[in-house]
């Protein structure tokens, strides 16, 4: 449950305690905080132990008071976050403000994305995802209700974290699970994925020559699953399939993996059934070759459009605190811009991309099954 600020109105602070909540049976609430900003975007703070991420909002309406400044980045937001204990999600990601996206992630400091319609990568959601991946950036998936009014159901896009089942389930360890990946965001099917034994959330490391890895992954809902399917650096590499739609979906092959990425599974339900909506999206199991790290220039060049118009917004257009507060903020911006540029130089192979005369993508081969 999110606290957070709407102009002068301030909703649920009165439950924010800064500790675990409500415990019963196999339920814990713990109150936490959204804070946002209507153009850098929106971070939610779950955990925080003792007070809250201030300020809440930030940049005037629609989030905060008409006038207000802006003050601080989402990630001094984030860093601030975690030095309270706190894991930090990005909620309806990437809508609602996206231009520091990239400088949060690229440091390393949001725990989860949260997506909807997850399991379709067709979905500017999951696709904004992939760009981080396909460069290299680790980043979880987690759903999440944003439940603002009865016109939305509780629950109907959620996050299941694997937990050891040995072990108490406590919100500490519910937080451990979302910090390392092992999740999987959903509005119905319930999915699941091992390689070679290993979890969500796991890495692998591989030969030079690549690996043939087992791969199994299950799909079950009460609702008719169409599709199953295993990607691999954002493509499909094993689709199981049920024209009629089926409650339960397996995948059991082994696939060669030439090099280092990621892969995950996702479902989507029955096209024309009243319940097509359904579908399911895992973190990532990541695979590594030596020292290699995947690169696509591309989906780099988008990053660096956001942070290049976060530069210009702070700079020329946003209200600031201070000089001070403006030299600060840019200063996390232009370190992502070069980070993103050096990289851009030296992966991108040096050939102009036809689009803005930066760099084509750096890819690896492509994996086949055995």
């Amino acid at each position: 449950l999110l606290a957070s600020q709407w102009g002068r109105l301030f909703t649920n602070t009165g439950d924010y305690t800064g500790r675990v909540g409500a415990v019963e049976d196999d339920t814990i609430v713990q109150v936490g905080t959204e804070n946002r900003n209507h153009m850098l975007g929106h971070i939610s703070m779950l955990g925080t132990q003792g007070l809250p991420v201030y300020p809440m909002c930030a940049g005037g309406p629609q989030e905060s008071w008409v006038g207000d400044p802006d003050i601080k980045a989402l990630a001094e937001w984030a860093m601030e976050n975690r030095q309270k204990g706190g894991v930090v999600i990005r909620p309806h990601f990437p809508f609602c403000g996206n231009t520091e996206d990239p400088v949060p992630i690229l440091a390393g400091l949001i725990d989860a994305v949260e997506i909807w319609d997850p399991g379709r990568g067709e979905n500017y959601s999951v696709r904004e995802w992939y760009r981080y991946l396909n460069c290299g950036y680790r980043v979880a998936v987690c759903g999440g209700t944003d439940k603002m009014s009865a016109a939305c159901p509780l629950g109907w896009n959620r996050t299941y974290a694997w937990l050891d089942p040995n072990r108490p389930f406590t919100y500490k360890r519910w937080a451990e699970a979302i910090r390392k990946g092992r999740t999987f965001a959903t509005n119905g099917p319930v999915l699941d994925l091992t390689i070679h034994g290993r979890r969500i959330g796991d890495t692998i490391e591989i030969g030079a020559s690549g690996a043939t890895l087992d791969v199994q992954a299950s799909a079950q809902c009460y609702l008719p699953i169409s599709r199953l399917e295993i990607v691999y650096n954002g493509k499909v590499i094993a689709p199981a399939e049920a024209r009629k739609g089926a409650k339960k979906l397996l995948i059991d092959e082994e696939l060669h993996i030439p090099g280092s990425g990621w892969i995950a599974a996702r479902c989507t339900g029955l096209p024309g059934h009243p319940g097509g909506y359904a579908s399911a999206h895992t973190s990532a199991i990541y695979v590594k070759r030596g020292d290699e790290r995947i690169f696509d220039g591309p989906a780099a060049e988008h990053m660096l459009s956001h942070v290049e118009g976060a530069i210009e917004y702070i700079t020329n257009l946003a209200t600031v605190y201070d000089d001070a507060t403006r030299k600060r903020m840019v200063r996390l911006y232009r370190e992502t811009r070069r980070e993103l540029m050096r990289r851009l130089a030296e992966e991108g192979g040096g050939a102009p991309h036809h689009g803005n005369g930066l760099y084509h993508t750096h890819t690896h081969g492509e994996p086949h099954r055995h």
